[in-house]
């Protein structure tokens, strides 16, 4: 790729490619096709340069500003290897790589299978080196560290060009261990949701992507030097209405993602990692997949592989700890042990046929016998046209020439033949028709909020039993609920021949900061408008019960952040003496238009509340009612629909809100008339900084805390007595995100109310969550 092709503010991807001898190049290159450069390169000092050497860490924190390639150095991708492969005279580099422990490499599997074979190609054929900017394998870099392959793992379903190059991800075993240094570190895995947990990942993935490799470009040598690109994301369903020709539909799969290489690309491009950076850890995302375009280029998702990928760096790890007979199982035992007619792995794979051929007995006889093979998931063997009592023979038993046996197999497993199981001879030390085999069944599938269907040959089988691979499993949230993560849903999988699923089950959360797009919102909390029925779903009346006339009456709003979970203010939920009250005291409504909790609306949901949680540090007027934030665990978890839905809160302090931006808040508060409202009424009114509230109100400083921020009346309308506790939210892409708890107001004039920031509370209200939220999410 020879110059820059997009523009800054669009969803980006960087690649390391040939342009310019050096950096200084591509800054004049950039200013010749009017873009500016702005390069920031900043060595990693103090305690974050100490933990140099753990996944994900650069020796620099590299920044761009503009769109474009420009020169790798030295320590900046210190996870890319060059995969080079024996060519008769010397070594070839063919593909690219990341390093992913101190043995082990995740590349592209059609960089190391054998398409005619279809197997994986010889391990002693290739060779990695990582540390290298060369492209040359004869070319010396003085960091660079060479190491031979002892393993190439292929993922068992990858059939390159037959399948559409789908499953296309490898994993390299080497013979010994990288000495990491700043030069030479892997790069880091997301495993779970605990990793990059404050990250919004949504953001990250579309725009800023990275990746390494001496390609990148249609026409033209490989670059002799490592480079780096800025290349454009494009989701499947993108990809896929761009670019409709069968020649390429086929390709864009149920594991890709698709990157724009309007320049082109070359073969050997394929295997590098495509990396996301987040706060100085960088993240592999996907595998660059074979070349099959020169419009765009496919990477192979990993997120749909975490599982495989950690099951078999068990194995290589296990290979690099065995000096000698490494089990099936894993168990790693003597050589000498091996094929001794005593199994001494626990799987019995040392004295498998395929190991061992024909075997003897402890006395050397039998010859010609076969041995029953171990597999998993408790298969046993019936011997056929038994009459006798011991008709049962277990796995590593011996059988006789001629014997004839009938495979059982055990709970996940079932017989290659449906409908019927497998009958196998021994004859002169081998079986026949086929070696005797169960196989791997998919497990049941189930998921919180998850709607399943299980397809196999055109019939709708249960998903909830073990399935036969070639089961089709479509998938897609309940309704009012989406995936945690977009990037990697795709709405379809499939039961593999290995007994996997392609991919697993999104997490799917509730919807939030959704308005109800069914009602729109009527004219005439003071001066403000009637919301239409069912508007904003978050809205919860919370009703306290009082005792004189044994009733329940409003006292204040809520909003709704989780299904079992409302946010509130504390002041609403205390005694004269600042106790709490009892739980059992207060009900919540959902779903309400109406104030009065006995107007039964079609949509409300009444429930009590479990527990009360209320920052230790609240005290009231004492202390100015500073942290007035309250929190109500349900005592039944919300049924969420069009009516009851969560607001969204801003986990991530990204900022949805500005000087005099407009909020939204909602209530049953006085009206002009100083009587409460019978109806749920809106207002929307503009932001103001604290610090601009102290100076417009000094009298009212005291009860401006640090964690509040105040808005303004506009005409006289604003919140109200009654609308305490209710959120005030602000959009950001037409989704609504609770800001604000309504707090304070000045005593009888309508000039302003302060409001309880959320964002202030994040960590008090992000452990509440976890600790009282009973669906896992």
């Amino acid at each position: 790729m020879d110059s820059a092709r997009f523009s800054r503010s669009g969803n980006l991807i960087f690649f390391i490619a040939p342009l310019a001898q050096n950096r200084f190049q591509s800054i004049m290159l950039c200013q010749l096709i009017l873009f500016t450069c702005v390069f920031k390169l900043t060595t990693v000092t103090g305690v974050e340069y100490r933990n140099r050497f753990e996944c994900g860490r650069s020796k620099y924190n590299y920044h761009s500003d503009f769109v474009g390639i420009q020169r790798s150095i030295f320590g900046e991708t210190p996870w890319h290897v060059g995969v080079y492969r024996f060519n008769g005279t010397g070594y070839s580099n063919i593909c690219c790589g990341s390093i992913i422990s101190k043995h082990t490499i995740i590349t592209a599997a059609n960089c190391v299978f054998d398409d005619k074979a279809l197997k994986p190609l010889p391990p002693s054929e290739f060779k990695v080196a990582a540390g290298k900017l060369s492209y040359y394998w004869e070319e010396a870099d003085r960091n660079a560290q060479e190491k031979s392959v002892l393993s190439i793992t292929v993922h068992s379903a990858y059939l390159g060009d037959i399948k559409s190059y789908s499953n296309n991800i490898a994993l390299l075993g080497l013979s010994s261990d990288f000495d990491f240094n700043e030069f030479i570190s892997p790069v880091c895995i997301i495993w779970n949701n605990k990793v990059g947990k404050n990250v919004d990942w949504k953001t990250v993935k579309f725009n800023s992507f990275q990746a390494t490799g001496w390609g990148l470009k249609r026409e033209g040598k490989y670059s002799n030097t490592l480079r780096q690109a800025v290349l454009q994301y494009k989701n499947p369903i993108e990809c896929l209405a761009q670019y409709t020709s069968v020649r390429y539909k086929r390709f864009i799969n149920h594991d890709k993602f698709c990157i724009i290489t309007s320049q082109g690309r070359k073969d050997g491009d394929s295997g590098t990692g495509v990396i996301v950076n987040v706060n100085n850890v960088n993240y592999i995302q996907g595998i660059l997949s074979a070349n099959v375009a020169d419009e765009f280029s496919l990477a192979t998702n990993i997120t749909k592989y975490k599982n495989w990928i950690q099951d078999e760096m068990a194995l290589i790890d296990a290979m690099e700890r065995c000096n000698g007979f490494l089990c099936n199982d894993g168990k790693c035992i003597n050589e000498r042990d091996k094929c001794n007619g005593v199994p001494d792995c626990d799987d019995g794979s040392d004295e498998s046929s395929m190991q061992c051929g024909n075997i003897f007995d402890s006395n050397g006889q039998l010859k010609g016998a076969c041995i029953l093979p171990y597999q998993k998931g408790g298969v046993s063997y019936t011997v056929q046209e038994c009459t006798g009592g011991n008709c049962e023979l277990k796995p590593l038993s011996l059988v006789q020439q001629s014997e004839k046996l009938i495979v059982n197999c055990g709970k996940g497993y079932a017989s290659p033949f449906e409908g019927r199981k497998q009958t196998v001879i021994c004859n002169a030390g081998s079986w026949f028709p086929e070696d005797p085999e169960c196989i791997k069944l998919c497990p049941p599938v189930q998921k919180a909020f998850v709607l399943t269907t299980c397809i196999y040959k055109g019939e709708i089988v249960s998903c909830l039993d073990y399935v036969r691979p070639g089961t089709k499993l479509e998938y897609k949230c309940q309704p009012y609920y989406k995936s945690k993560d977009y990037f990697a849903f795709t709405g379809t999988t499939k039961c593999t021949i290995s007994g996997q699923w392609e991919e697993t089950l999104p997490t799917c959360i509730p919807e939030c900061g959704i308005v109800n797009k069914r009602d729109s919102v009527e004219l005439t909390i003071s001066g403000g408008k009637r919301a239409k029925y069912g508007k904003y779903p978050w809205h919860v009346g919370v009703f306290k019960l009082f005792s004189y006339n044994d009733s329940y009456v409003n006292v204040c709003g809520g909003t709704i952040i989780h299904p079992n979970l409302v946010l509130t203010a504390a002041h609403c939920l205390v005694d004269k003496n600042n106790k709490v009250i009892n739980a059992s005291e207060v009900v919540v409504a959902a779903g309400k238009f109406k104030r009065n909790l006995k107007d039964h609306e079609e949509a409300q949901q009444t429930t009590g509340v479990r527990d009360i949680i209320i920052p230790e540090s609240y005290a009231g007027f004492k202390s100015r009612f500073e942290h007035d934030i309250a929190v109500l665990n349900l005592a039944e978890t919300l049924a969420l629909n069009d009516f009851v839905l969560p607001a969204c809160i801003d986990w991530q302090r990204q900022g949805i809100y500005s000087l005099n931006a407009l909020g939204t808040i909602v209530g049953w508060g006085f009206t002009e008339e100083l009587v409460y409202s019978d109806e749920l009424k809106e207002i929307h009114m503009p932001y103001l900084l604290k610090q601009k509230c102290w100076e417009k109100f000094p009298e009212f400083t005291l009860f401006i805390t640090t964690d509040k921020f105040c808005v303004i009346y506009q005409n006289g309308s604003g919140a109200q007595f009654g609308d305490s506790g209710g959120g005030m939210t602000f959009t950001r892409a037409d989704i609504h995100f609770v800001h604000g708890v309504v707090s304070l107001k000045t005593g009888k004039s309508n000039l302003f109310s302060v409001l309880t920031n959320v964002s202030y509370h994040l960590i008090w209200l992000r452990e509440t969550v976890k600790q009282y939220s009973r669906v896992t999410l």
